[in-house]
């Protein structure tokens, strides 16, 4: 069974000055810095990605080629089409931007209406006290209940290699979430 290729999620800005390429390498550098791509994940193929986009293939094809020659990609094997993120990339990201994750169990605007203004002021001194430390923060909404237990284990594997604290918000239920006691039972 081929190895699952990391879906990007790159929203394009049409009415954007910035050239369509850039914002496609903008938001790939996004997502190694957000620890979201390790290294030698597969990406899309420039084919799949402008498609996915609705994008020409040279548009695609211009932004990998800018990636290659950065150095942020490299050839799954010597000769190869086939991207991957390379080593080097991934690793001067992880070392320089630890982060702290903030879990919604729920959808924020479902929280919202719970808790109010004071979950605000609550993500807001935890966003100020990271930005002080130099951290960055990842909000995520958790997977949903029925959600097994191995896509479970792999959300948390790719979410948070490099995280120095994990943050939750509520819970979603009084009722049992096998996702929600298998997150916090985690040791991650």
């Amino acid at each position: 069974m081929a190895a699952e290729k990391f879906q990007p999620n790159i929203i394009i800005d049409r009415e954007s000055m910035i050239p369509l390429r850039v914002q496609i390498c903008d938001q790939f550098r996004q997502e190694i810095i957000r620890n979201r791509l390790a290294e030698g994940v597969a990406l899309p193929s420039e084919r799949q990605l402008a498609t996915t986009l609705e994008l020409s293939r040279d548009t695609v094809h211009q932004a990998y080629e800018q990636l290659l020659s950065e150095g942020v990609f490299q050839a799954a094997k010597p000769g190869s089409r086939r991207m991957v993120v390379s080593q080097k990339t991934a690793a001067s990201y992880r070392d320089r931007f630890p982060s702290i994750n903030l879990i919604l169990p729920q959808s924020f605007s479902e929280h919202l209406k719970s808790s109010g203004r004071r979950s605000l002021e609550i993500i807001a001194g935890i966003m100020d006290r990271a930005a002080e430390l130099s951290t960055s923060v990842n909000i995520a909404l958790l997977p949903a209940p029925e959600t097994s237990r191995k896509v479970t284990r792999q959300w948390l594997e790719t979410l948070f290699p490099r995280s120095i604290g994990i943050i939750t918000l509520g819970t979603r239920s009084n009722l049992f979430d096998k996702v929600f006691e298998d997150f916090l039972s985690s040791d991650n």
